[in-house]
């Protein structure tokens, strides 16, 4: 309960809207039993009418109090004026308590979804390979929506019940208080059955998500690899897949839902046995018809707010446990923060330089005491067998990880000592995957940057990608598909590259940044970049060895070591697996 507590006060701002909610709740507590009272004054009204004397000295005395202003008993329209008054007095606080309850949980659940995104945006990298990207997008969908339902249901219930339960057990206690005795001992009645279905949905309602989680992971896989399924005509196996962890799903859905449905019926019956006996001992104790029918009335009032907390209970729960998963991810740390004494650094003057860095993501060394340097304005290569390390060396530059022994420094200064987002600043890449959002091509070349249609139209063109772009019907304004897909893979890379070409960042990487291009596009992006060559720094990660022959130097790498260094005439002298590895590039372009 305090953690759906604190995701719903996280952001102060909504403890005004849970003022006014409370305020909204007294009001509809008070109505609620005005419209009860208003019945046995209509039973007593009717008694006098017939000639009856009340026995009641409460009702009297309130039937003479608005006799006297209203005159109810020489007039009865008056008194059902009054009763439609208390009727449309009830409405608006009804509507007033149900509508800021939903507005308070749609503005959690929304405050909740922003800081978990921008939460996990710091996240490291370490953090995205421990967490599974389906689980992660489970949470911010349906743990905030849960959340947003409980949260209703927690204002409504939880505040709603304990005003109703002061009002009624006042007024109960003023017509009888022998007969009121009995609420409290069916009051721990009530309990034993509420905590034991609380345990039982909240253990099944943490299975429940755990299952829902990993449910939408095998979802999101089969989605993103339905090209593999279907060349390989496996819809049947994925279908079984995804059926089964549907099944699995499913199952703890109907625990949960058993549990959550039973309260209300048990609730029932021990509150219906209470009210029948309460009637017997009244009928025996000639209390007056009216204090019966009031007193009757304000216990249903009593008991049904708890019952009716005993059922959204579950629903509650179910938000307790959404509430701690998302806050134990607002909870995490970054595994690489800024240095409280790092400092921006504003621009490139003279290297990059790795010492002795050793790097392992779990047991096994990836890179074992990589030493070297790139000047300013050098192009610099590493090649090698996959797997020998070449992207972690990359992945170690911008601080998306950091190593376990050695350093890296950028004109002499440890990059530990500069803030992340000012060594970032200084790169501009083209990485294996291209990325692409729902916006238009323009905006996906800036990235979150404005350019203007000039510096778009050269980037596209030093990146052969103009050609295509003024092709497609809207032009820069062109609105590409989700990850892309309207364009084929050559014309994502080359997107990328002019991406990364209109940062006009002064150190430029490619990591295999021409795999999916043609032989001849590949050759217009050399001779572009070519030109660039001294203007910026440029490092490249590749397997095509044919787009490294340019370079001013290149470093061979084999099991996370660097076994020779050198431009690509020295290296085929000097070094075997490298001229191994350059004759197959060979044989193989020429096929």
């Amino acid at each position: 309960m305090i953690e759906l507590l604190k995701a719903a006060l996280l952001n102060r701002k909504h403890l005004r809207l849970v003022i006014v909610l409370c305020f909204s709740m007294v009001a509809l507590s008070i109505a609620s039993s005005l419209e009860i009272v208003a019945l046995g004054l209509l039973a007593n009204t009717k008694s006098f009418l017939g000639g009856q004397a009340s026995s009641s000295k409460l009702l009297a005395k309130l039937s003479s109090f608005l006799d006297a202003h209203l005159n109810f008993e020489t007039d009865f329209r008056m008194f059902v004026v009054f009763l439609v008054c208390i009727s449309i007095f009830k409405a608006l606080t009804l509507f007033v308590s149900r509508y800021y309850s939903q507005i308070i949980g749609i503005k959690v659940s929304m405050d909740l979804r922003e800081r978990y995104f921008k939460h996990i945006q710091t996240l490291s990298m370490p953090f995205f390979h421990k967490n599974e990207m389906g689980s992660l997008a489970n949470k911010a969908v349906a743990d905030a929506g849960q959340i947003a339902n409980s949260v209703s249901s927690l204002f409504t219930n939880y505040l709603l019940t304990p005003f109703q339960a002061v009002t009624t057990i006042c007024g109960c206690f003023y017509i009888s208080w022998k007969l009121s005795l009995m609420i409290f001992i069916c009051f721990p009645l009530l309990m034993f059955p509420i905590i034991f279905f609380t345990k039982k949905v909240k253990k099944h309602s943490q299975s429940l998500f755990i299952n829902q989680e990993k449910f939408t992971g095998i979802l999101l896989d089969f989605l993103l690899g339905i090209q593999t399924i279907k060349v390989y005509a496996k819809e049947m196996f994925s279908f079984k897949k995804y059926k089964q962890k549907n099944d699995e799903v499913a199952k703890f859905e109907f625990k949960a839902a058993k549990y959550a449905q039973m309260p209300r019926p048990v609730l029932h019956m021990i509150t219906s046995l209470f009210l029948a006996g309460i009637i017997i001992i009244g009928h025996v104790s000639n209390i007056n018809l009216a204090e019966m029918m009031v007193l009757v009335g304000l216990l249903y009032l009593f008991y049904e707010p708890v019952k009716r907390f005993a059922e959204e209970n579950a629903n509650i729960q179910r938000g307790v446990v959404a509430a701690s998963r998302m806050l134990d991810i607002l909870k995490e740390k970054p595994h690489i923060e800024d240095h409280v004494d790092a400092k921006p650094i504003k621009e490139f003057k003279n290297a990059i330089a790795f010492h002795d860095v050793w790097f392992k993501y779990e047991d096994d060394w990836v890179l074992k005491g990589m030493s070297f340097e790139i000047k300013k304005g050098q192009t610099v290569a590493f090649c090698g067998k996959t797997g020998c390390g070449k992207s972690t060396l990359i992945n170690l530059l911008v601080r998306l990880y950091d190593p376990q022994k050695g350093s890296i420094t950028i004109d002499g200064q440890d990059i530990k000592m500069l803030t992340q987002t000012s060594v970032k600043d200084l790169f501009a890449f083209v990485l294996q995957k291209s990325f692409f959002f729902l916006e238009t091509v323009a905006q996906n070349m800036g990235f979150g940057a404005e350019y203007t249609l000039e510096e778009l139209q050269e980037a596209a063109r030093l990146s052969e990608s103009l050609e295509f772009i003024e092709k497609m019907p809207a032009g820069f304004d062109a609105f590409l598909q989700e990850g892309g897909k309207n364009l084929s893979g050559g014309q994502q890379q080359r997107l990328s590259i002019a991406r990364a070409l209109l940062k006009k960042a002064p150190i430029l990487v490619f990591d295999e940044a021409t795999s999916h291009l043609d032989n001849i596009s590949e050759q217009k992006i050399k001779s572009s970049l070519k030109n660039l060559k001294g203007k910026l720094t440029q490092i490249i990660i590749a397997h095509r060895l044919t787009t490294i022959e340019n370079c001013d130097k290149i470093i061979y790498v084999e099991d996370g070591k660097i076994i020779q260094t050198g431009t690509k005439d020295e290296l085929l002298e000097s070094c075997p697996s490298f001229h191994s590895m350059w004759y197959a590039a060979v044989q193989q372009e020429k096929v």
